[in-house]
């Protein structure tokens, strides 16, 4: 079970929101909850914590197994301001037509036998 809720602490033993926090089975659980979250860098504010509800010499507590900050974790979603970002597709736009007309072409596809015409090393030609 999650709950969110402002942890303080007294005496360096953790509550949220009135309900003490503790590591149920460690022989001191209310210091160890307070070193686990100290330990996260949870020193007051909001927090989301996981675990089950019970009870410690007639004490009503929340057993944690797990504890974050809530800025944390709200920062790990998109703020509601945010614009959505527009998509960019990392496909190549379709090529052009590419036909054998915008090349050149030899005289032998053209079906003629021409000579090409060649240089000597005057530059003249035969």
């Amino acid at each position: 079970m999650q709950k969110t809720g402002t942890v303080t602490f007294s005496n360096g033993e953790p509550s949220l929101d009135g309900t003490r926090l503790a590591i149920c089975d460690d022989p001191s659980p209310f210091v160890a909850a307070g070193t686990f979250l100290r330990n996260l860098g949870i020193t007051g504010g909001r927090i989301q914590v996981t675990g089950d509800t019970g009870t410690i010499g007639g004490v009503s507590v929340f057993c944690m197994t797990a504890a974050a900050k809530v800025a944390a974790l709200a920062s790990a979603s998109p703020k509601p301001t945010d614009a959505p970002k527009a998509v960019v597709s990392a496909k190549r736009p379709a090529s052009r037509d590419r036909t054998p007309s915008s090349k050149k072409t030899s005289a032998a596809t053209k079906g003629g036998t021409k000579k090409a015409k060649h240089a000597d090393k005057t530059g003249k030609s035969k």
